[in-house]
């Protein structure tokens, strides 16, 4: 197995996970996912994975910090 592969199983397991959670558990763990599975997509060349996994970082983030605002 190569390592960009292993990275994909990496990116796929924790997203898999983060919907094990809610609230903002899942909002940081799928972040995550989403942050390696832009480094895959950047590594396999693939435009559609980079823009999707960009656009839920953004959209992850946006989320996080309604919530962090939401509990101060």
């Amino acid at each position: 197995m190569e390592f960009i592969e292993i990275i994909g199983w990496i990116a796929t397991t924790l997203i898999l996970i983060s919907f094990m959670f809610e609230g903002m558990k899942l909002r940081v763990i799928n972040t995550i996912g989403a942050v390696v599975w832009l480094y895959y997509g950047y590594e396999m060349g693939s435009s559609s994975i980079m823009f999707l996994n960009g656009t839920l970082i953004g959209i992850q983030t946006i989320k996080i910090y309604q919530i962090r605002k939401r509990l101060s």
